[in-house]
């Protein structure tokens, strides 16, 4: 078997599962938001700031990606994936985007969850995809 060469993989993986992320994490929040069935005036704006949000941490991401790849510091998919998710992290504590903040009525509290919610969502499911295609290309290594 041979070992994956993760700096030949890194530039050209790395970007498209960023955006993978960040459409998926935008996807999964509007599909909750379409079933709550909300309407459009009270919650309309909030599918634009999340994908705001997308596009800061995507930015913030590519660039940190690039800034350890100049550095040569190696890190798996996997780290730079969860990498991603604490820039988005950061980015919603730092927008004010608090689930727990008292006066918050309980469709905007619910929605601030699931903004949170979304985005391990998409992570996790990235994650799994990642690990289940090393498992089926190491499989196809030892046939």
């Amino acid at each position: 078997m041979k070992p994956i060469d993760r700096m030949n993989e890194k530039p050209i993986f790395i970007f498209p599962q960023y955006l993978l992320i960040a459409i998926l994490n935008s996807l999964i929040f509007n599909a909750y938001l379409k079933s709550t069935g909300l309407p459009g005036g009270a919650v309309g704006m909030i599918p634009l700031v999340v994908m705001l949000f997308s596009l800061i941490t995507f930015i913030t991401s590519l660039i940190i990606f690039l800034i350890l790849l100049k550095q040569k510091i190696n890190l798996n998919s996997t780290k730079y994936i969860l990498l991603y998710q604490s820039i988005y992290l950061i980015v919603l504590i730092v927008a004010g985007q608090n689930p727990f903040e008292k006066g918050l009525e309980k469709e905007f509290k619910e929605i601030t969850i699931w903004i949170y919610f979304a985005s391990f969502l998409a992570t996790a499911s990235l994650i799994i995809i990642l690990w289940f295609l090393k498992i089926v290309n190491r499989r196809r290594q030892n046939i």
